[in-house]
């Protein structure tokens, strides 16, 4: 049945980050597309952290239990994290990694050639077998592990709306991005400081 919300919000330049806007309010009403097992399975093809083609015999009957659960792990993955990768202390580093390492452990990546006209046109890929729900926390640990690891750990922000409750990873060359979505939370800030002016003008 299609879900009568709207698309994943997904502005913060990095996977991790989205997961944890997962949940929020963008247009002032807080929305969780992890609800169900059915709106997770949505948000992680959405969100391009699996590819459909990987995880669609997941939505079949026998599944619909644990692909409930599996949303259930999912949120409550969603706040621990986020309660420990932005207290930015080194104690809750060190339990993001213990989590992760518990949760990589256990992937089932291969690779695989996707063969092309020329020998120029190959590639290889890296590939997971999804045999039950409960793996689809593997590429959102991935993210995690590629956040803490490879990225610049202090250019995490929180939008600068004064409602908004959500995470990017600032990437512009500055350093100085402030919103989540100029067509959001920057237009509304424009729109208020145009207001301001007008009634002290």
């Amino acid at each position: 049945m299609p879900s009568s919300k709207p698309p994943p919000y997904l502005v913060a330049d990095h996977l991790a980050l989205d997961f944890l806007n997962s949940i929020c309010a963008p247009t002032g009403e807080m929305i969780d597309w992890l609800d169900t097992g059915e709106e997770a399975l949505n948000w992680l093809i959405e969100s391009q952290a699996v590819e459909k083609s990987d995880v669609e015999h997941l939505q079949a009957p026998e599944f619909s239990q644990l692909l409930n659960k599996t949303a259930d792990t999912l949120k409550k993955y969603r706040e621990d994290l986020r309660i420990k990768l932005l207290s930015r202390k080194q104690e809750d580093l060190d339990a993001i990694i213990l989590d992760l390492n518990s949760i990589l452990e256990k992937d089932t990546l291969y690779y695989s050639i996707q063969n092309g006209e020329t020998s120029a046109g190959k590639s290889l890929n890296i590939r997971r077998e999804y045999v039950s729900p409960d793996q689809l926390i593997l590429p959102i640990a991935h993210a995690v592990a590629d956040l803490i690891c490879n990225q610049n750990y202090d250019r995490i922000r929180n939008c600068d709306g004064p409602t908004c409750t959500i995470e990017f990873l600032d990437t512009s060359k500055n350093g100085k991005r402030r919103w989540c979505s100029m067509q959001v939370c920057g237009n509304r800030a424009k729109a208020s400081a145009h207001r301001q002016r007008a009634k002290t003008s």
